[in-house]
């Protein structure tokens, strides 16, 4: 990003940052509701199936990644299945 020699560069510059800012804003949003949804499954020790749904939207959202042995034992296990499109599509 260039640095603004105009006030109307200066004004677009300012817009450009404060989008970026509130993409980061709703991110940490979204990611501290995780955090607080993955907390209560714990703390209301919530069941297996649960647990399972939550890590299998992580993985859909990209943001946990087993390694491919782990993803096959969830898949063979009916635990994690996927459509053609790698969507999930149910847990057993």
């Amino acid at each position: 990003m260039k640095t603004p020699v105009t006030k109307r560069e200066a004004v677009e510059t300012i817009a450009e940052l404060e989008e970026i800012v509130a993409g980061a804003q709703a991110k940490e949003e979204l990611l501290l509701d995780y955090i607080d949804n993955i907390s209560a499954i714990i703390a209301y020790q919530c069941s297996l199936k649960e647990q399972d749904l939550w890590m299998a939207d992580m993985i859909r959202r990209g943001l946990y990644k087993p390694d491919e042995e782990l993803l096959e034992i969830l898949k063979e296990d009916g635990r994690y299945r996927y459509t053609e499109e790698d969507e999930v599509i149910g847990l057993a």
